[in-house]
């Protein structure tokens, strides 16, 4: 399952942390996301108000959630 997280915060790090805890996660993909984070998942430097960046950014890593 790919996963979508959208920030780059403390609070996202460590949300990204916990869904890598589960088995059924494949893929976390963080936008933007931050050093610490790339270390945990893939980062996409988009400007997450942008609704049309997101929605793109879904399509092309077919992001499950």
């Amino acid at each position: 399952m790919r996963i979508l997280i959208l920030g780059g915060g403390g609070r996202e790090h460590a949300i990204a942390w916990a869904v890598k805890q589960n088995p059924k996660c494949g893929e976390i993909i963080v936008a933007p996301g931050n050093s610490g984070i790339a270390e945990l998942a893939i980062c996409e430097e988009i400007d997450i108000n942008d609704p049309k960046a997101v929605i793109s950014l879904v399509k092309r890593r077919k992001v499950d959630f």
